[in-house]
């Protein structure tokens, strides 16, 4: 059975060599022989990019589509096996990639550790359930506090907005019995969560 091919797009270092009229050459000299006429404007996330692009031969890569972008302040390489694409296509797809990167950073964040979902439907399933684990947390949280705290009814935003502006209340009130010195002493907190001003703050707070 035929293998299925897979689509790839990487950025490539400017040291990386590329067969150019019969011989070898650095990716950064042959970007410096270009002539900047001869090179196609696009407009990409509002920037405007010089690209060229060449079907070449890549040492230890084989056969590739390598699109020279030039920017404002910027070169970059791009290498793809699709040599029907058309250079701001790889360019778009390319700059996609940091999202798909920091989608797993952001799912950790939210207590995942292993994502095994390897198709688009499990990942889609995947992306539907961890916003949905993340509202029940909220709506834990909240519920958690309701017994100390005087939450009103309503949407789960509602009731967290409710939340934070009791706390803000209930801090307002100790600011006005305790005075500055314990303003001073939580902003040193805050500042310095780790110092000895977080004795002074438990101090303050005893004092209730």
């Amino acid at each position: 059975m035929e293998r299925e091919r897979k689509d790839w797009i990487t950025e490539a270092k400017s040291n990386r060599k590329i067969l150019v009229n019969g011989s070898w050459i650095r990716l950064r000299d042959y970007e410096a022989s270009l002539n900047l006429r001869n090179m196609t404007a696009y407009s990409i996330d509002g920037g405007t990019y010089l690209m060229k692009a060449i079907t070449t031969g890549m040492k230890n890569v084989g056969k590739v589509q390598v699109i020279i972008s030039i920017g404002k302040g910027s070169e970059k390489f791009f290498v793809t096996n699709r040599i029907d694409w058309k250079p701001k296509k790889v360019s778009e797809l390319y700059l996609r990639r940091w999202d798909i990167e920091v989608f797993p950073r952001e799912m950790k964040l939210d207590g995942l550790r292993h994502l095994y979902q390897r198709t688009h439907e499990s990942l889609l399933g995947k992306a539907k359930l961890s916003p949905l684990g993340e509202l029940l947390l909220e709506i834990s949280a909240i519920r958690s506090m309701e017994p100390h705290l005087k939450i009103g009814k309503g949407t789960p935003g509602m009731r967290f907005r409710s939340m934070a502006m009791r706390i803000l209340i209930d801090l307002f009130r100790v600011m006005e019995k305790v005075g500055k010195e314990f303003l001073e002493a939580l902003l040193a907190s805050i500042g310095n969560p780790y110092g000895s001003t977080i004795g002074l703050l438990k101090g303050q707070i005893a004092k209730l």
